[in-house]
């Protein structure tokens, strides 16, 4: 067969490097995709302006991006160990922190300046999915695709429902990776084709692995392996040689980002975690029966409800039902230019549709946007290059599977049964309108997608207005933060859940909120945790605590005879009047109840605790002096110990990297709290705990390495090729 062209494809619709090359019309068509893709993306605004400001935006990444910015602006350097945040504060550990990620500090900076939370917020979902959309494009035309239809998989991808409700409504660190990810798809593809220079695909990968956000970073091996078997079943091994070293070197920068998280794990929440199935938001195969109904909600078991939980969390797109006009008699593609979407659509199925927790792997749902991705690649690479059949019998196909689609939704949701025949209709009217236009009245191909992908967005508004995913309520603006806990407050501990309260962010906040009132909180929101100390206090993700908290906080430690409070140099504790917390109880000795306010109580030391991070007891016999408090050290001179030697606490967790330069370290009090012996050999040295992750050095190697090597590998393909230049031209 001679296949369909636009410039892009050659006999059989193999590829060929002429989409690489810039054209007007593909500038106009890249422009409109991201145009389109940027007004669609406001649609959910119109009902819900906090729609890109909900869960962990608000609980989590404004305040990590205020804080980056802060720590830029007042210290010029970016936050590595944070002792006063205790278990959210080892950066390289938490991971999606993204300190590493330029884009990321910049953001932060961004972030700092405006102080407008909310508006940031939304600027930075609304960009990423137009990039979304610019990257699809891109891809999708590097397969040969004409334009109109890699437009239209530009269109949708950002709208997968997963991605409109979940990522981009709270949780920005898998947006971003999936959109870095269709851009260094591109360049990949680029990179084999055209040969360029290894610079553009190295930095765009590096953008996705700096994230942090480790399903990302499975997706971008998987489509590098599926970019390598591409070119190798093509004959192109130098293609496929190149790509392996540029899949070596970026496997040097997964290591730098994500060696320090794996050599912590066993002291975090995340030890050991293997393979196992609680059906967390892990959906059944029979999802994607229903995948092109836009009011599709599947019945779900999440963390907070179980059933359809309020979204179109399954939807795809309405474009796969295009296949069903496909003449397939003519169908000549071959599988192994397209290994790449071929492997990304294999690997998200297994992981989407297996157990529910693989090692770091949780919540299976999340996987979804890659397999609607690579199904709208395959999708367009299909119809692009085969003629679509207008026929009763073809009709006759799409109804039966149209009433399929809509069975499953409506039984899931009988209550939304309007929404479900709105979208079902659309999108049969949609394909049907494109299959006609496609041979009678082509330019109004891109108009129907257009007006289509827009009008599902617009029916999953009407029926989900807002993520499923809870709204705390927080400010939208950091000034609003400031001021909430007196000045001179210290370290901060809050006992109970302020979510179960009405209104409270006048006097207390919740998870990275903290990061703006000025307070030195405890309770802040980490994903990884140290077990010990959270299992201790009862405290969870997003820094809430329980009711037992203030009597764990106050327990005697055996050992030292101080309290956990005064071990962990504690100043304020706030009481939340909430879930059983007494907050007319006295408080011990030693404290004073300073203030009450709404429904919060504010306990505070009589004479202030020492500076977190500090010496926070010494044992009897042990004299210490000089003691000199930093981020990432704490030194003392030993003045005196016992023949037997004695213990020296500090108010640190005992993360796994800290090292002396006297004395040893020694098993942590109550297994978190990091702690020092000397000897009478060590008087009058100067002990120095620092810390740095392990094998950090290791770490770094790699990091530093994988820069030369893409630099060195640009040089040498510059010069190659200005003497291969100078060679023709003599």
């Amino acid at each position: 067969m001679t296949a369909r062209t636009d410039g892009v494809a050659t006999e059989a619709g193999t590829p060929t490097a002429a989409w690489a090359k810039a054209s007007s019309a593909g500038a106009r068509y890249l422009l409109l995709t991201m145009t389109v893709a940027g007004v669609i993306a406001l649609v959910p605004l119109l009902r819900q302006r906090r729609f890109y400001f909900f869960d962990d935006t608000q609980s989590s990444a404004v305040g990590v991006w205020w804080e980056t910015g802060r720590y830029l602006v007042q210290q010029g350097t970016v936050p590595f160990l944070l002792p006063d945040r205790y278990m959210a504060g080892n950066i390289p550990v938490e991971g999606q922190w993204a300190t590493f990620n330029p884009l990321v500090l910049a953001l932060g900076l961004i972030t700092f300046y405006s102080g407008n939370l909310l508006l940031v917020a939304t600027a930075v979902k609304v960009v990423s999915l137009v990039a979304l959309a610019g990257g699809v494009y891109l891809t999708v035309r590097s397969y040969g695709v004409e334009m109109r239809w890699a437009m239209a998989a530009g269109v949708a991808a950002p709208f997968i429902g997963f991605t409109t409700y979940f990522d981009a409504a709270s949780w920005v660190t898998g947006l971003w990776v999936f959109a870095g990810l269709s851009w260094t798809w591109w360049s990949l593809r680029r990179f084999r084709i055209v040969k360029g220079l290894p610079i553009l695909p190295f930095l765009l990968g590096y953008s996705v692995v700096s994230i942090g956000y480790v399903h990302g970073t499975l997706m971008l091996a998987v489509l590098i392996l599926g970019l390598i078997v591409e070119a190798w079943l093509e004959r192109d091994r130098g293609a496929a040689l190149r790509l392996l070293g540029l899949g070596a070197i970026l496997g040097l920068v997964a290591v730098f980002i994500f060696l320090p998280s794996l050599l912590s794990s066993g002291v975090t929440w995340r030890t050991a975690q293997g393979v196992a199935n609680d059906n967390i938001l892990s959906p059944d195969p029979s999802v994607l029966a229903a995948s092109f109904v836009a009011d599709y909600q599947p019945w779900l078991i999440a963390r907070w409800a179980t059933g359809p939980i309020g979204a179109p969390l399954a939807y795809i797109s309405w474009l796969p039902l295009l296949l069903i006009f496909v003449n397939w008699r003519q169908l000549n593609l071959g599988w192994r230019p397209y290994a790449a979407p071929v492997a990304i659509w294999l690997v998200s199925f297994v992981l989407i549709f297996g157990p529910s927790t693989m090692g770091p792997l949780r919540y299976p749902i999340r996987l979804l946007p890659y397999l609607g991705l690579a199904t709208l690649i395959l999708t367009m690479v299909v119809v692009s290059r085969l003629p679509l059949v207008f026929a009763r019998g073809r009709l006759g196909i799409l109804a039966a599977v149209a009433a399929v689609g809509f069975w499953f939704s409506f039984a899931e949701l009988p209550s939304g049964v309007v929404g479900q025949l709105a979208s079902v209709g659309l999108a049969g009217g949609a394909v049907v309108l494109l299959v006609w236009a496609q041979s009678r009245r082509q330019l109004l191909v891109p108009v129907v997608i257009v007006l289509a992908t827009g009008l599902a967005m617009g029916l999953q508004v009407l029926s989900a207005p807002k993520s499923p995913l809870p709204d705390f309520g927080l400010p939208a603006k950091a000034s609003a933060y400031r001021g909430i806990v007196p000045n001179g407050s210290g370290s901060l501990f809050v006992v109970g859940d302020p979510r179960h309260l009405k209104n409270p962010w006048t006097y207390t906040s919740f998870g990275n909120g903290w990061s703006m009132t000025g307070a030195s909180a405890v309770n802040v929101y980490t994903p990884v945790g140290f077990a010990a100390m959270g299992n201790e206090l009862c405290i969870e993700t997003h820094g809430s605590s329980c009711p037992d908290s203030v009597n764990r906080l106050f327990a005697v430690d055996a050992t030292t005879g101080k309290t956990v409070a005064d071990l962990l140099a504690i100043d304020t504790v706030q009481l939340l009047k909430v879930n059983g917390v007494d907050v007319t109880r006295q408080p011990p000795v030693g404290w004073h109840r300073e203030a009450a306010d709404g429904d919060s109580v504010l306990w505070k030391r009589d004479t202030k605790a020492a500076k977190v991070g500090g010496v926070s007891w010494v044992q009897d016999g042990v004299k210490i002096s000089e003691v000199v408090i930093t981020d990432r050290q704490l030194s003392f001179k030993v003045d005196a110990a016992p023949a037997k030697g004695g213990k020296v606490v500090t108010s640190r967790l005992a993360w796994p990297g800290y090292s002396t330069t006297a004395g040893v370290i020694a098993a942590p009090l109550r297994g978190y709290l990091l702690t020092a012996e000397v000897s009478p050999a060590d008087v009058g040295k100067t002990v120095t705990l620092s810390f740095s992750p392990p094998a950090w050095n290791l770490t770094v190697a790699c990091g530093v390495a994988a820069g030369i090597a893409v630099l060195a590998w640009a040089v040498a393909a510059l010069v190659i090729g200005r003497r291969r230049q100078s060679s023709v031209a003599v």
